[in-house]
């Protein structure tokens, strides 16, 4: 596990910020421009959260972005799956490749504790938090 998140995830974290700090549906534009990004790109950065059934979306006229109820119980943890991919147990520190449990890289024991105290920590802490 990466101890950093892309930029796409930080933007769905500040969209879904934003979203839950206004009623009602938002345009795009206006989450855009709050979270500074483009339009196109911020459909991009939530369609996983569309996916989840955490945003609705709509286009046209009066579309836009709505936070739907099972947003308010996601945690961290889950959004940064979401948009990033699962997380790998046993991922090498030092290598960008699985540790070799029958040869272990040196921080391999001490890695592994660091990697289960902050997937606790994301999984405590709710996205709207």
């Amino acid at each position: 596990m990466r101890l950093t998140v892309s930029k796409r995830t930080d933007l769905a974290i500040r969209a879904v910020r934003f979203l839950a700090a206004h009623e009602g549906r938002v345009p795009g534009s206006a989450i855009a421009e709050a979270v500074g990004t483009s339009v196109p790109f911020l459909s991009q950065v939530l369609t996983p959260l569309v996916a989840r059934q955490w945003i609705e979306s709509r286009t046209g006229p009066a579309g836009g972005y709505r936070m739907l109820p099972g947003l308010r119980e996601a945690t961290l943890l889950e959004l940064i799956e979401a948009m990033e991919g699962p997380i790998v147990d046993g991922r090498c520190v030092l290598e960008d490749a699985l540790c070799d449990a029958a040869d272990p890289c040196a921080l391999h024991t001490m890695w592994a504790g660091a990697r289960k105290a902050l997937v606790r920590s994301l999984q405590d802490v709710h996205v709207l938090d």
